[in-house]
Formats: structure tokens, C-alpha cells, sequence
């Protein structure tokens, strides 16, 4: 059931990515669609974590930096990767990358509680159905 409950968070979550992500884009791109912020909501993220560990191991060896220098070009390749996905130049996926950000402030401090309380609700939720399985193993034991 965990991992039930692990897919369903990463859905939230990228719906929770996907509409700022779209919205500035809109305000970018020609080019702009749901489907498209989609994928820059789901792959974004794997994108930067790849980049930023692969430079981040390259570099360890070189300087004791290398943790902000790997942050600035994962940074770089996350920018470069919006401007690919919306078809837009690279001054675009910075605009891109600071509108969503934003917007995604405006939205978490309109509805950051409210999604907060949902978050927390399925976390009770999945305590219960751990706390379920628990009991259901207890009757079994002497």
C-alpha cells in the first residue's frame, strides 16, 4: 500500500507543479500547453537531480565548491530544458523558471494551508492503513 500511497503523492504533486508551470509559460510561449507543462513538471526535476549529481560527483574531486558550482548548472541545464520543452530561448526559460516561482508563492500563500491539510490528511490516511495492517498481524499472534 505504500507504494499505492507514494504514486498518489507524486500525482498531487505534480499537479501541483503543472499550473504555475503553465501559467508562465503561457505568458512566454507561443508554444504553451497543459501537456507540455506536464512534462516539464515531471521530467524538470529528474533533469536537475541527474545534472546536479553528476557534476557535483565530477567536481568533488576538484574543489570543496563543487556543491554550488553543481547547483548553478543544474540550474542552467533546468532553464536550457524549459526553453527546449516550450520552444522558446534561453532569456524565455528564465522568465519561465521566475514567473512560475511566483506564482507558485501566490499559490501556496492563498492555498498553502489548504494543501497542507490535504497533504496531511493522506499522511493520517496512510498511518491508519499501517496501523490496520499492525492490528490485523496482532490477531494472528499467541
Amino acid at each position: 500500500m505504500n507504494i499505492l500511497y507514494l504514486i498518489l503523492e507524486v500525482i498531487i504533486d505534480i499537479a501541483i507543479i503543472t499550473f504555475p508551470i503553465y501559467f508562465a509559460s503561457k505568458l512566454v510561449s507561443k508554444h504553451s500547453s497543459i501537456g507540455r507543462a506536464v512534462i516539464a513538471a515531471f521530467l524538470g526535476p529528474i533533469v536537475f537531480l541527474i545534472f546536479y549529481s553528476l557534476v557535483g560527483y565530477v567536481l568533488s574531486a576538484i574543489t570543496s565548491y563543487f556543491y554550488i558550482i553543481a547547483l548553478v548548472i543544474a540550474f542552467l541545464v533546468l532553464i536550457y530544458f524549459y526553453s527546449i520543452i516550450f520552444e522558446t530561448s534561453f532569456a524565455g526559460g528564465v522568465l519561465i523558471s521566475i514567473i512560475s516561482v511566483i506564482i507558485s508563492y501566490i499559490i501556496e500563500v492563498f492555498l498553502g494551508h489548504y494543501v497542507s491539510v490535504f497533504k496531511l490528511s493522506l499522511d493520517h490516511l496512510n498511518l491508519a492503513i499501517q496501523m490496520e495492517k499492525l492490528l490485523e498481524l496482532s490477531v494472528f499472534l499467541p
